[in-house]
C-alpha cells in the first residue's frame, strides 16, 4: 500500500495517494513513518481537519514538519480544539530544546501560555508567559525587532494583564505585581 502511494504521488494523483497511505496505516498502525506522509498530503489537499488529526496521532514521533506543525496548531486552535493545539505546540517545544531562541520560539510560547490560561493550566501559562516577559526585557537576546514586540503585544495593557492574571493564579504574585505595573504604565 505504502509503495502504491508513492506510485500515486509520482503520478500527481494526491488523493489516490492519501487513501493509500491511511490504508496502510490502519493495517499497521506501528508504521508510524507513513504519517508524516498523510499530514503532508492532506495539507496539500487544503484538508486541515484530517492532516491535525493525523498530526495528533504522530504527535511525540518523528518525522514531522515545524511549519506545518505550526500551522495545524492554529487550525486547532480557530476549531477551539485547544488541548489538541497544546499537544502540537508541546511537541514543537521539546524540537526546540538547545537550538538558539528566537521570535517563532516567542511566539509559540505567547500562545501557548494564552491556550495553558484558557485551558486553566496557570503554572504552565506563566511559564510560558515567563519566556515572553524575559524577550519582551531583552528584546535582543531572542531576536526581537521593535516592530515584532509591538506586534507581539497587541494592545499591551491586555496582554500584560493577562500575563499577570496567569501569574497570579499559578502563585507568582511577585511576577504578577511586576506584569500588573507594566499594564497600568
Amino acid at each position: 500500500l505504502c509503495a502504491h502511494g508513492r506510485l500515486l504521488y509520482q503520478r500527481a494523483d494526491y488523493s489516490g495517494s492519501l487513501r493509500q497511505y491511511q490504508r496502510a496505516f490502519r493495517l499497521d498502525p506501528q508504521a508510524t513513518f507513513v504519517l508524516a506522509d498523510i499530514v503532508a498530503l492532506a495539507s496539500h489537499l487544503d484538508r486541515p481537519a484530517m492532516a491535525a488529526r493525523y498530526a495528533l496521532l504522530a504527535s511525540g514521533r518523528e518525522g514531522m514538519q515545524a511549519d506545518l506543525l505550526r500551522q495545524l496548531a492554529l487550525f486547532l486552535t480557530e476549531q477551539e480544539d485547544y488541548d489538541g493545539a497544546i499537544r502540537l505546540y508541546e511537541l514543537l517545544d521539546a524540537d526546540e530544546d538547545g537550538k538558539p531562541r528566537d521570535p517563532s520560539y516567542v511566539l509559540m510560547h505567547y500562545e501557548l501560555g494564552r491556550l495553558y490560561f484558557l485551558t486553566q493550566q496557570y503554572p504552565k501559562s506563566a511559564s510560558s508567559y515567563a519566556v515572553v516577559r524575559a524577550a519582551l526585557e531583552q528584546p535582543k537576546d531572542f531576536g526581537l525587532t521593535e516592530s515584532t514586540a509591538k506586534l507581539l503585544l497587541g494592545d499591551p495593557a491586555v496582554t500584560y494583564s493577562v500575563m499577570g492574571e496567569s501569574f497570579f493564579r499559578a502563585g507568582r504574585p511577585l511576577g504578577a505585581i511586576a506584569l500588573f505595573r507594566k499594564a497600568d504604565e
